[in-house]
């Protein structure tokens, strides 16, 4: 008797692996190519700019006489941070997905 593993089916062949992959990434730029076009638009990047200007440009930690609430400000900003980041990449993600189709 064989025993097969639980994840075999992963592992079928390449092709299939490159066209789940591609299906997956086709899939993620349906989604990320409305960011694309909200936020490259005249009026898009200005959003980004004060995005990136109140999160990414400003500091995330700073002194403060309650250390508590020093960490829980800090912890706040990275989440900020994590957001516009999470933005940029998807922008990224559309543009590069857009050129490599044509």
């Amino acid at each position: 008797m064989t025993l097969q593993s639980p994840i075999s089916s992963l592992w079928d062949t390449e092709e299939q692996n490159t066209q789940l992959l591609e299906e997956q990434r086709a899939k993620q730029f349906e989604e990320d190519v409305h960011f694309l076009k909200a936020l490259t638009s005249p009026h898009g990047r200005v959003v980004m700019a004060w995005l990136e200007k109140y999160t990414l440009d400003s500091p995330t930690w700073w002194p403060q006489g309650d250390y508590n609430k020093a960490i829980a400000s800090g912890f706040f900003r990275e989440g900020q941070n994590s957001l516009v980041r999470q933005i940029k990449a998807k922008i990224e993600f559309a543009k590069q997905y857009k050129e490599s189709q044509k």
